[in-house]
């Protein structure tokens, strides 16, 4: 996390972990996290937690 807060190897938006070997990015999206990474410049994943908890929740009076 300290590279996110320091924005210390950050390139367009991405952590480079290792130059053309591994970056990930975080973002918020919708409600929940979407973390991406590229591995070699091949492999790309994209992993997305939803906030199902609070649109499950309701609220009466």
């Amino acid at each position: 996390m300290q590279h996110i807060a320091t924005g210390h190897d950050m390139l367009g938006g991405w952590i480079v972990v290792q130059p053309e070997l591994y970056r990930y990015s975080l973002e918020e999206e919708d409600g929940g996290l979407v973390v991406r990474s590229v591995i070699w410049n091949y492999l790309a994943t994209e992993v997305r937690w939803m906030d199902t908890y609070s649109r499950s929740v309701q609220v009466t009076e």
